[in-house]
């Protein structure tokens, strides 16, 4: 039961499309910061510090997010920084102009998105018997969206495990999850996407999220990772992830923030690699700016 659905969306979701001026700009800046790299490749000196004085070179908050871009310290700060209400320099009138981009509401939209469904996802596990249950993260950043989706239903989970790479992504999300009141809960491992079944073997999750990994696996790996989550999931248990569609502010973000290696999929991308794992009963649905795709496939 492969289907693609508009999604009954939380509250709180960004939809600010920006004119076709908008995307010209970003299309120059960007091939400028490509042209002055090529130069200075020629010339064997190394990549420039300031990309554009138009995005990190005025804006030291802009500046953050291009020298942690790909980490989940770059989608914190996204996640989390609001803009200024009155902004007093160049550098927070920059950092404001840049916060609306359809990129940064698209991710925030997906934190949102997927924090719902993990709600859902407990939900149906505990329909389907399971009373406790118990949430895996890969790749897991600071795993907001997950503290978000158990906050309105927490005497439903068991154990949250985490696992990251980064051993100081695990150290945040814990100091998050102690200050939301469910530490307890949570536990981390610093490792590798592809210890997963290691970890998942003992920890047997009920639901599994994987948000933003997807977008630098290719095919084959993506299907492997994937058929590993399958074979481990109780009926009724969820796989909750997502992928980047081509979009107008990829050139930007690869070149002048430095957010490259991500691999664009469009929805029957994501479907055909989630089939080929052997799931059947898929609901793939894109945010309201339609850049990422969402999907959830329960295990039957």
């Amino acid at each position: 039961m492969s289907k693609t659905v508009a999604s009954q969306f939380p509250e709180g979701l960004e939809s600010q499309f920006h004119r076709v001026w908008w995307f010209v700009a970003l299309d120059l800046i960007a091939f400028w910061v490509v042209c002055k790299k090529k130069i200075r490749k020629f010339f064997g000196l190394k990549a420039p510090k300031v990309n554009s004085m138009l995005y990190d070179g005025l804006s030291k908050y802009c500046r953050d997010v291009k020298d942690t871009a790909t980490s989940w310290r770059a989608l914190d700060i996204v996640y989390n920084m609001k803009p200024f209400a009155k902004p007093q320099n160049m550098s927070e009138r920059l950092y404001n102009l840049y916060y609306g981009m359809e990129n940064a509401q698209a991710v925030r939209n997906r934190r949102k998105i997927i924090a719902a469904e993990i709600t859902d996802a407990i939900k149906r596990a505990g329909a389907a018997g399971h009373s406790k249950v118990r949430i895996m993260s890969v790749a897991a950043g600071s795993a907001q969206s997950v503290m978000e989706g158990i906050g309105s239903v927490p005497e439903n989970v068991d154990k949250v495990l985490l696992l990251d790479i980064d051993p100081k992504a695990i150290e945040h999300a814990k100091n998050l999850a102690v200050e939301s009141g469910i530490g307890a809960k949570f536990d981390g491992v610093a490792a590798h996407f592809k210890e997963y079944s290691n970890h998942a073997e003992p920890f047997r999750p009920h639901v599994v999220e994987v948000a933003g990994l997807l977008d630098y696996l290719p095919e084959n790996v993506a299907v492997e990772f994937f058929r590993n989550i399958k074979k481990r999931l109780p009926r009724g248990g969820t796989l909750l992830t997502c992928n980047i569609a081509p979009n107008k502010e990829q050139y930007f973000l690869k070149h002048v923030i430095n957010w490259g290696r991500m691999i664009y999929r469009e929805e029957s991308e994501l479907r055909g690699i989630l089939e080929q794992a052997g799931f059947s009963d898929i609901r793939i649905f894109p945010e309201p700016l339609q850049i990422h795709q969402i999907a959830v496939c329960t295990a039957e």
